[in-house]
């Protein structure tokens, strides 16, 4: 399980993506991964992009994971 972070104020970008399917594409931010069982938190991200698909559009799409939850402060 990870945490990415969306900055509700950045800008999305709808797209095509395979079998030519809308999606939104943006960027997200995830907390720094570390090998060590117990660190000290830190506000420190790495920026990686998203795409949101379709829910319907999501089976049959090869090994992978599913989980979103988009909390808006």
């Amino acid at each position: 399980l990870e945490c990415v972070r969306v900055d509700i104020n950045s800008s999305f970008k709808l797209s095509d993506c395979e079998f030519i399917l809308p999606a939104l594409e943006t960027v997200g931010y995830q907390e720094k991964e570390s090998d060590m069982l117990y660190f000290e938190a830190t506000d420190e991200y790495d920026r990686i992009p998203l795409k949101f698909i379709p829910y319907y559009a999501y089976a049959n799409r090869g090994e992978t994971e599913l989980l979103v939850w988009i909390l808006k402060k």
